[in-house]
């Protein structure tokens, strides 16, 4: 006698999250990330990131910055440093809403890469590597998006593991 095996598959429905806090409310609410929070609020670019946007911020990871040359971070917070760190936190910021999926369609569309103007006003270049998304700075320093997409409600974060570091 045959046997008869009836399988049952079951969806589990699950409403999407709302998304209801800023960039930089998710920048603030992540350890990850501390030295590059202080350092917008140092610089006073809180109130900028907390606009209508939208924005794409590449956030330093800590150990990023832990990867600088002894003193760096501690010198970019002195007040004197001010502009050197307001030009630094800009060139990880891009003045448009680029998830993940929209840097791939557009490296894709690129060629292999995507150029991407920052509030800086300098440039940096998306590319695929090994299946990863890569940043690489115009001192051709290199940051791999370690963790994409944390949606706000005016852009997207995007944690990277390396500073970028704009051409003085």
């Amino acid at each position: 006698m045959p046997l008869l095996f009836v399988g049952i598959v079951l969806t589990a429905f699950v409403a999407p999250v709302p998304v209801t806090d800023s960039v930089i409310e998710i920048l603030q609410g992540s350890k990850k990330v501390f030295n590059f929070s202080a350092g917008l609020k140092s610089a006073e670019l809180v109130t900028t990131l907390e606009g209508k946007g939208p924005y794409t911020v590449f956030a330093p990871l800590n150990t990023a910055f832990a990867k600088l040359p002894a003193g760096s971070l501690e010198n970019l917070f002195k007040p004197e440093n001010k502009t050197t760190l307001t030009n630094l936190l800009n060139y990880h910021i891009v003045p448009l809403q680029l998830t993940k999926a929209d840097l791939v369609a557009g490296i894709n569309q690129g060629n292999g890469k995507m150029i991407l103007k920052t509030m800086l006003g300098k440039t940096l270049t998306a590319t695929l590597a090994d299946g990863k998304l890569q940043l690489t700075d115009a001192q051709g320093t290199i940051a791999y998006i370690t963790y994409a997409d944390k949606l706000g409600t005016n852009g997207v974060v995007h944690f990277i593991d390396g500073v970028l570091m704009p051409v003085k």
